[in-house]
């Protein structure tokens, strides 16, 4: 078993209790680390990197797996924090909450993976910033953690009918890479493993046609969904218009499904 699959918290220690196997990290989440290996000399205020799981029976309890010593960061005596996991509470995308920490976002949030709007129940997220004298989370930076294909640029022409997408790994539990044909049939589908982030897909259209790729990520039981245009490698040709009508060619779209189990 991979030591270091999970989710990942980083924070300094407080109230430590070493009778329980447990501290508090960030002022908020309480870490049980009964489970831990190699487990470093702890002490409050101490600086840790912690890779576990969020308790089943009780989301204010993280279950570590993995406990870190690292070095402290400091701006300005205002404590930097990184904390990654799935929003269990959705308010507004102003604020919600990751396991028992709440955290607000404002106008100078940076958001990388997707936008502002995107943010949702049960969507896996990794926040950087700070604890205000609220005890919530302001989130300086937002990162989705949904693969996004990097071998390619959106909308960009296809070289060929051959081509080899590749992702970013994320840390999900799978992907899958669906290709649409005309009139959005089914031309191309996949499922991955985790340790997977490329494929090659051969006999694509030649034409000049719009192709539409869907990559879909997996994160506990539901797909997250990022789409992408590419123009096939063909010739365009050109318009012709006839008596009374536009030339040109109209599908109807197919169902959005942002988040689903597939």
């Amino acid at each position: 078993q991979d030591d270091t699959a999970g989710d990942h918290i980083t924070g300094n220690i407080s109230q430590l209790n070493e009778v329980e196997k447990t501290f508090t990290i960030n002022h908020r989440l309480t870490v049980n680390y009964t489970n831990t290996t190699n487990t470093p000399v702890l002490s409050n205020g101490m600086p840790l990197i912690i890779t576990g799981t969020t308790n089943s029976q009780d989301t204010s309890i993280f279950d570590a797996k993995v406990l870190e010593a690292r070095a402290p960061i400091v701006d300005n005596n205002v404590e930097k924090v990184e904390l990654e996991g799935f929003i269990t509470e959705f308010t507004n995308a102003s604020h919600f909450k990751i396991g028992d920490v709440t955290v607000s976002t404002n106008l100078q949030t940076a958001f990388t993976g997707n936008k502002r709007r995107d943010l949702a129940l049960n969507i896996k997220v990794e926040i950087e910033g700070y604890i205000d004298k609220n005890n919530v989370l302001v989130a300086e930076k937002v990162l989705f953690l949904i693969a996004n294909i990097n071998s390619h640029k959106n909308r960009s022409t296809l070289s060929g009918p051959t081509q080899t997408f590749t992702w970013n790994n994320v840390n999900a539990k799978a992907y899958r890479l669906r290709i649409f044909g005309k009139n959005f049939t089914d031309f191309y589908s996949q499922t991955f493993d985790s340790n997977t982030t490329s494929v090659t897909v051969h006999g694509l259209p030649e034409s000049s046609a719009s192709i539409l790729v869907h990559l879909y990520t997996l994160h506990g039981d539901y797909w997250y969904q990022k789409s992408f245009t590419f123009i096939g490698p063909g010739t365009i040709p050109s318009p012709e218009l006839t008596s009374g009508q536009k030339a040109g060619t109209f599908y109807k779209a197919p169902p959005k499904h942002s988040l689903g189990v597939l």
